[in-house]
């Protein structure tokens, strides 16, 4: 278990020099060096919240995809799954496991993608993504509320969760092709009993309007 744990955090220390493989020399350069300077606030928030987890036996894999680092636990039987993303740093409380591919699991799990969202909003923030972002996020997630129509929540429908969506909607689209219409792709979500449908007919898992 020691050892399992040394390797995971030297791989959330690598995430801090992680770039995004769709795209270049230069863009890259600003992701890291943001990560750094612009987003140093969240950055250092991100990897300790990822490191206390860790200590706390709370993370079974961790992933790169797009520059941001991706900290699972697996198998989550808590009353909290879903994700919280501080900078480049995304945990998941997965009720599953993750198999195959690590892309192509994102790619069929609409909360992978969202949480990717906040960290575009992270380089777009910078040093205010924490209180213009960050805490404004946790508060509306801390006291959502069910709705009977879409988008079925109080939290889901919050200004900072349609702007995740909106991020990943095109970031995903662009270079992995995803069309996020879930009127199409009733089937990426897993968890088939936590699908809901709106007046239409139509099932929705995330709230997409920005």
């Amino acid at each position: 278990m020691r050892l399992r744990r040394r390797k995971q955090s030297f791989r959330r220390a690598g995430g801090l020099f992680q770039t995004d493989e769709n795209k270049g020399f230069w863009d890259n350069v600003w992701i890291v060096f943001s990560r750094w300077t612009w987003e140093s606030p969240q950055t250092i928030t991100g990897m300790g919240y990822s490191h206390l987890q860790n200590l706390m036996g709370n993370v079974d894999r961790v992933d790169y995809l797009g520059g941001a680092t991706y900290v699972t636990d697996e198998n989550y039987k808590g009353n909290y799954p879903g994700g919280i993303t501080i900078g480049s740093y995304i945990n998941i409380n997965n009720e599953g496991v993750i198999t195959g591919n690590f892309v192509d699991y994102v790619l069929s799990n609409p909360i992978y993608m969202h949480e990717y969202g906040h960290t575009i909003d992270s380089r777009n923030y910078g040093l205010s993504y924490l209180f213009a972002i960050g805490i404004p996020s946790l508060d509306s997630a801390n006291g959502s509320e069910s709705l009977s129509g879409p988008p079925f929540s109080t939290h889901r429908g919050y200004w900072t969760e349609k702007r995740a969506n909106y991020f990943a909607k095109k970031y995903f689209g662009k270079y992995y092709g995803v069309d996020w219409n879930m009127n199409y792709h009733p089937s990426w979500y897993p968890y088939e009993g936590e699908w809901k449908k709106d007046a239409n007919g139509n099932r929705y898992y995330y709230y997409l309007n920005f």
